[in-house]
């Protein structure tokens, strides 16, 4: 029995009858992962507005500031912005340590001092077109604009008009008038939010963002991703520990009599649950006479086991044995690992050589068969001359 370790998986492989157990390479990456950081602007935003003297008006912000809040003048706009984030840079599986927004405000109304401005996930996809305005009464919808009727204007509506949000803020702070940065610290409901988007990325649809919008006068104006000031650009800041998958390569080869006993184990170590998926070729494995699949009672280890090896077990290079871990980060395929049939192992024990054959010669000329063995070598009935052609031919070709 051999061992082998690498980051997070350790394989081992035994036989009652091995031959050779080569190639196999564990590469281990760093230990334990280190806390990053990664801070990314805007993927895009938006502004929705409702019209209170003409609701049915469809109208956006796309290119223009991010508003939120309502109006004094204007016809009594209620504006609400949206933002939103590519975290394809966190690989699935991390720990979210921290989720911070920070956007600068430009100016704000005159009806409300400081009034709290939240930040709502986001339950479903939403545009940003090209509808562009300075001020906060918005422009007319253009295709593929979110606005307060249309998730993709002109066709594709919110289930409710507004947006369609979780109504639990996730994060929320009282914006000034005074012009500057403000930052919506993190929170387990951040932190929540932008974990379910890394391991699922298709339900990343970001934040709305809601400010007081029964008091006239409230509206705070953001600076965009369309700024060509960068630095006052939204930013999403993530402090993370990456999910570090276990990585293996190389392949082992397992050779065995026939009628002899084979089985691979791998071993998974690290941040679980793990399941296991053993396969042969393209094909999956199942369990069957002869032939057993077993897991350890903490989960971590699997174990691929042969009772008595047949010409149907044998496998080699593409169509050998591995085994996909499943976990946090993913899958991962272990092998693929060989399992060879040695006839001319006529003794079974690990290794063709002189004794093997002066074995057979006694078997062959009724001195002593070890049990289960017969002369018949070639099994066509008969003990003869070809069954000893047919040793030595076996006895001299490779496994």
């Amino acid at each position: 029995m051999k061992w082998f370790a690498n980051q997070g998986v350790a394989c081992v492989f035994s036989v009652a009858s091995l031959s050779a157990l080569v190639g196999w390479t564990g590469i281990a990456p760093t230990a334990s992962a280190q806390p990053q950081v990664l801070t990314v602007t805007p993927a895009a935003d938006n502004t929705i507005l409702l019209n209170n003297l003409a609701p049915a008006f469809d109208l956006s912000n796309g290119k223009g500031p991010i508003f939120a809040g309502r109006t004094a003048i204007r016809a009594d706009l209620v504006q609400r912005g949206l933002v939103r984030f590519d975290l394809s840079q966190i690989p699935p599986g991390s720990t979210i340590v921290s989720a911070s927004v920070t956007m600068y405000m430009v100016r704000g109304g005159s009806g409300a001092s400081n009034p709290t401005v939240g930040l709502y996930r986001l339950l479903a996809s939403w545009g940003e077109g090209e509808s562009e305005s300075s001020g906060g009464s918005g422009a007319n919808s253009l295709p593929g604009d979110a606005n307060w009727h249309k998730r993709f204007y002109p066709d594709i509506p919110w289930t409710n008009e507004g947006g369609d949000f979780d109504a639990t803020v996730s994060s929320s702070r009282g914006v000034s008038r005074t012009a500057g940065y403000n930052t919506w610290a993190s929170t387990g409901r951040m932190v929540s939010d932008v974990t379910g988007w890394v391991n699922s990325p298709a339900t990343n649809f970001g934040w709305l963002i809601r400010n007081n919008e029964s008091t006239r006068g409230s509206a705070r104006q953001f600076v965009s991703r369309e700024s060509t000031s960068v630095e006052t650009r939204p930013s999403l800041r993530v402090e993370y520990v990456p999910c570090i998958a276990p990585v293996l390569s190389g392949g082992a080869s397992v050779a065995t009599c026939p009628g002899g006993t084979a089985s691979f184990s791998v071993t998974a170590t690290g941040a679980g649950p793990y399941t296991f998926a053993w396969r042969k070729g393209a094909g999956a494995v199942t369990p069957g006479p002869g032939v057993s699949i077993s897991t350890s009672a903490d989960g971590m280890t699997s174990t691929l086991a042969f009772a008595s090896v047949g010409p149907g077990d044998a496998g080699r290079g593409v169509d050998g044995y591995s085994c996909v871990v499943s976990g946090p980060c993913g899958p991962v395929t272990s092998g693929p690992f060989d399992l060879l049939i040695c006839p001319a192992d006529f003794n079974c024990d690990g290794s063709v050589d002189f004794f093997d054959y002066n074995d057979f010669v006694r078997c062959f000329e009724g001195l002593e068969c070890a049990p289960g063995k017969s002369p018949d070598f070639d099994e066509d009935g008969t003990s003869d001359f070809f069954d000893y052609d047919a040793f030595v031919r076996a006895f001299e070709t490779p496994c």
